[in-house]
This record gives structure tokens, sequence and C-alpha cells, in this order.
């Protein structure tokens, strides 16, 4: 048998021999391919890119801008980001976040603008950062802004309504929800106590409606004689359209308890605690304002903070 050439073998076994690893320590399941030897595994599904129709309502061009805003009056949400899947021109499908982080929780609106890949939007849902139990206390919204023309317009808004939970905004479909139907969000609202003197007064913040579960304060009346007889005036921040009063009088040296709230009626019992009743409203719209107007108040009078529970609604 001659020799072989160079590149062939003589036999089956000359070619194992060949293709043994020469160190035998080497473990064959760690063999790692270099770059030329490695295989990518072709998209599962293509795409045509010719002549097919949208498979959304909502495109994104390369020069718009996405906007992402919020309005917050819950302190646990700090964060929320808006998961975004684009197709591509090309067919691909293109993930990508918009994040907005740092949203107060004073009321004011905050947005962020960012710009996304060209595509159409397949799918968008909005989440909370963090471990985060959400309430109606907070606003999202998200829209595709034009840029060519200074300023940036709106152009369409793919959601725009309460943020509960992951999942309740979500594109598609589009959804621009009414934001004072339904149940309001239940919290609690702190007054500052006012001056020696002064009337206590609150007013309904802007960008929200307020229906008033519940309204305390207390009233102590200095040593100057005078009978102190308390009502409970509501505006609308210029005009008077509600007035009711307590039942009784308090005298120099006594502390009143009053507490105004819907459904009840005007009593009194033996320690001084007073019930007004509420007006029969649904919500009082922002800028209208719940203020005590006392008969008789004298100049050391001092009324205390106020406690009130409001169901509210956000319009901003």
């Amino acid at each position: 048998m001659g020799t072989a050439p160079p590149g062939s073998y003589e036999n089956v076994d000359a070619l194992d021999a060949a293709s043994a690893p020469t160190d035998q320590s080497v473990n064959p399941d760690s063999f790692v391919p270099t770059n030329s030897e490695i295989i990518t595994q072709s998209q599962v599904i293509q795409f045509v890119t010719n002549g097919v129709q949208p498979p959304t309502v909502a495109y994104s061009r390369s020069d718009d801008l996405w906007r992402l805003e919020c309005f917050n009056f819950n302190p646990a949400l700090t964060g929320i980001e808006a998961h975004v899947r684009l197709l591509t021109p090309d067919g691909q499908i293109h993930d990508e976040v918009i994040s907005l982080q740092g949203i107060p929780s004073n009321g004011a609106t905050v947005a962020i603008d960012t710009q996304l890949a060209e595509g159409f939007v397949l799918s968008a849902l909005l989440v909370a950062t963090g471990n985060v139990v959400c309430v109606r206390g907070q606003t999202a919204s998200v829209l595709l802004v034009r840029r060519p023309n200074p300023p940036p317009s709106s152009y369409q808004t793919l959601w725009y309504g309460y943020y509960v939970s992951a999942g309740n905004l979500c594109f598609p479909p589009s959804r621009v929800d009414s934001l004072v139907d339904g149940r309001g969000w239940l919290t609690s609202v702190a007054v500052a106590q006012p001056g020696v003197g002064v009337e206590l007064s609150v007013a309904v913040p802007a960008g929200v409606r307020w229906r008033v579960v519940g309204m305390r304060a207390t009233l102590t009346a200095s040593a100057a004689v005078a009978a102190r007889a308390v009502a409970i005036q509501v505006s609308d921040g210029a005009n008077l359209y509600y007035t009711a009063g307590a039942v009784n009088t308090i005298a120099a040296g006594q502390t009143g308890e009053y507490t105004f709230a819907p459904d009840v009626t005007a009593a009194v019992d033996t320690v001084l605690h007073f019930t007004i009743p509420a007006p029969p409203l649904e919500s009082l719209p922002a800028g209208h304002t719940i203020s005590t107007s006392t008969a008789g108040l004298q100049a050391g009078d001092q009324w205390s903070a106020a406690h009130l529970l409001v169901e509210q609604w956000i319009e901003g």
C-alpha cells in the first residue's frame, strides 16, 4: 500500500487518530467553537416588508417623540415605565423602555420625551417601578408627538387614565378614561392650624375634585365672655352656596369639637361634640372652599388644625 497524499488518510483508523485531541486531559464537552464555526440560528418568522396591511393603527416615525406623563398624589409611587414593542420597517421586532423616575406626589404633572425606533406599535404597557401598591391617586398617559413643528404637538394618544396595576393601561387598544367616573381615591388631608382669632379654611387643590367624607376640628374659646356660634360654609371661592350651623353655642373657656359630614343631623352631646351636615354634593371642584364662620369669635379664640377624609378624583 502506498503513502497517502497530503490531506488524505489511508484508512478510518488513521482519520480517527488525526482528529483525536492531542491533550487527553481536554474535556470534549468544554470545547468552544471559534467564531468561524458558530452557526447563527435564523429568525423563526420572516415578516414581509412590502405591500402588506398595517398590523396596528399606530406608527412611530423616526422623527417622532414618545411623551410619557404622570400626575401623582400617591407618595408610594416614584417611577413608571412604558414597555414598548415595535415592528421596524426591516421586519424586526424591537423592544424599548421609556422610564420616568423621581415623580413627586404634590400633583404636579411631570413628563419625559423620548425618541424610539421607527415602526408599527405592536404593544405598549405601563408598569410602576419598585414594589408599589397603587391606588387611584395617579394618572399616566403616553402620546406620540410630532416634532417638526415647533413646539412639538401631540398627534396620537395611546392611553390616558388612572394607573392601578400593571396591565390596566396598555395598547392596543387606545384608551382614554374619564377620570371622574367610578370610585375615587380615599385620602386624608391635614389643614394647618390658623392664627389666633382666625377662622379655619381649606380649598380643593387645583387638578382634583373632592367629596368630603368627614372633617373634624376643635374651637377653644378664650376667657372673653361671649357666646360662640359655629357654622360651616361652602363656596366656589367667591360666592357662598351652603351654610349649616351648630345647634348650640359654646361659652368662654369651653372647647367644642365639630364634625362636618354628609348624612348626619345637627346635634350636640353633653361634652360639646357637635355634628354639622355637609351638602349632598357628588363632589366639589377645584377652588371651592370649606370654612368656618363663627359668630361671636373673640381675638383670643383658637381653632385647631383640621383633619379631613375625602374621596378624590384627578382632573389634571
